[in-house]
């Protein structure tokens, strides 16, 4: 679907959660980008469900200000657009008359413009409460009713965590695919919506230079970063139940894992892409030997919402494997946590050491080359390698060659849920993962989660870089990494 064809398709989204924090502080803000880039169809209709008593001047104006709150200069125009066509229905998402009253409203725009409109409903909501929106959404005859082979008027968004473990997962699956096409599902997982995310695909397959080093036999060890500077930030209310493993490692980490390790897809399709991912997915598993490190920083407990005697980790560190032909023996080290020293999504490729013994004056060895992918908060990509130096006869210099985004590219990229958002109006799923992708990571983390409880839970002090104990996972001569970033933080026009 090409933009035209974007303009003419009639659309209408609808939050359930309508005034939720997730939905002030991402999806309004979103949307209202896709509007200021001109990006949503000619007739789009913003529906928003919640308990609260709102009229529909009052859910508009709740609109701007969650825009207003986080956008310094708001185009008027923009904000007025977006609006203008909101509509609200105080309704308990638990019972049916709230979405038969949707329904009407929108088969009443439906006859006025004299065409279909395409349904997107969008659970901004607790977990627990996923099932009985399905459930009423099937019984409003909103679900595959409204999906045939040529056309596709309902999708439904699905807002991580997709379940709390391998079980939960299915099961939750199970219910969404007895009342929507897998066609019509959208996983979403934000991260996979960043620009410099899809970088990583682009790196590993428009590069034929680095496919056949690609390997076990060339590469050491791999690591993925996501490291935070900030606390919980009103998330209390979800994170204590679930905790670093279930926040980030089987979701983020574990797809940007599967996009620097699977094999090409074969073909274009975003099924092709699925497969691919799938089938990395199911060889992962947290290594036998390695330890599970948990850690909490030091007033988590004093945190507003958070119980005082609360196990729950804020940072977690564990060692993967991939059991395939071209990756097995490759350790997979994998972090991330709240409140520590800097801020940092990153992956690094360590290359093992093939220095001839002939440039190793010193006899103590070469640092090895190593790729480092950065994410977060500077995209960019940077390669270590080494040079001679000029003083010394067979000496080596390391030297880096760095890509910035913000060297090439003068406007700031288009956000992530702002990318995603668009993807579904568009129905292109290759930026949501697939129901397999999303079991295969819970299977590779169940004995971890269901161990979890009785592993020490580490004390770390805030701005430090975690529990010391993290560094008990690596193997021999390895060290946790930091991103070689040469990028000044992009100043975007």
């Amino acid at each position: 679907m090409n933009k035209t064809e974007l303009k003419k398709r009639a659309s209408a989204f609808v939050i359930f959660g309508a005034t939720g924090d997730l939905t002030q502080n991402k999806i309004y803000p979103s949307l209202y980008e896709l509007a200021r880039r001109n990006l949503l169809p000619e007739h789009f209709y913003l529906y928003g469900l919640a308990r609260k008593t709102l009229s529909n001047k009052q859910f508009q104006k709740h609109i701007e200000n969650s825009i207003r709150k986080l956008v310094a200069q708001p185009d008027e125009k923009a904000i007025k657009k977006l609006v203008a066509k909101a509509e609200y229905i105080g309704a308990d998402v638990t019972e049916d008359a709230g979405f038969q009253e949707l329904e009407a409203r929108i088969q009443a725009h439906e006859r006025k413009i004299g065409s279909g409109i395409l349904r997107m409903f969008y659970l901004a909501l607790p977990p627990k409460i996923f099932s009985d929106v399905i459930r009423r959404i099937e019984s409003c005859k909103m679900g595959k009713a409204l999906c045939s082979r040529e056309h596709v008027l309902s999708r439904v968004i699905v807002e991580k965590p997709f379940g709390s473990d391998y079980d939960s997962a299915l099961q939750l699956d199970r219910e969404l695919r007895r009342v929507f096409h897998e066609k019509q599902i959208y996983r979403i997982d934000h991260y996979l919506g960043k620009e410099a995310f899809q970088n990583v695909f682009s790196f590993r397959f428009a590069n034929a230079i680095f496919e056949h080093i690609w390997n076990s036999k060339f590469i050491d060890s791999i690591q993925i970063n996501a490291l935070e500077t900030v606390g919980l930030m009103d998330r209390f209310a979800y994170y204590d139940g679930a905790g670093a493993l279930r926040d980030m490692v089987q979701s983020h980490l574990f797809q940007l894992l599967a996009y620097v390790m699977m094999e090409e897809p074969k073909g274009k399709s975003v099924a092709a892409l699925h497969v691919s991912k799938e089938r990395l997915l199911k060889t992962l598993s947290v290594r036998k030997q390695s330890k599970l490190i948990r850690g909490q920083y030091q007033g988590y407990r004093k945190e507003r919402g958070v119980p005082r005697d609360s196990k729950t980790e804020t940072y977690v560190a564990l060692a993967c494997e991939v059991t395939n032909a071209r990756w097995k023996g490759v350790p997979i080290y994998i972090r991330t946590g709240k409140m520590l020293d800097r801020k940092e999504t990153s992956i690094a490729i360590q290359f093992k050491q093939r220095m001839p013994k002939s440039f190793d004056i010193s006899g103590t060895g070469y640092r090895p080359n190593r790729i480092y992918i950065e994410i977060d908060p500077v995209p960019s990509i940077t390669m270590e390698i080494h040079v001679a130096k000029q003083v010394f006869k067979n000496a080596l210099d390391t030297a880096s060659m760095h890509y910035c985004r913000s060297e090439h590219e003068k406007e700031a990229p288009i956000g992530d849920y702002e990318r995603l958002l668009m993807d579904v109006i568009l129905g292109d799923q290759s930026l949501f993962t697939s129901s397999e992708e999303v079991l295969c990571s819970w299977k590779t983390l169940d004995a971890s989660l269901k161990s979890a409880p009785r592993v020490k839970l580490h004390r770390y002090k805030k701005g430090s870089e975690g529990p010391s104990a993290s560094k008990s996972i690596l193997l021999k001569n390895h060290t946790w990494l930091k991103t070689t970033n040469l990028c000044p933080l992009p100043r975007y026009e």
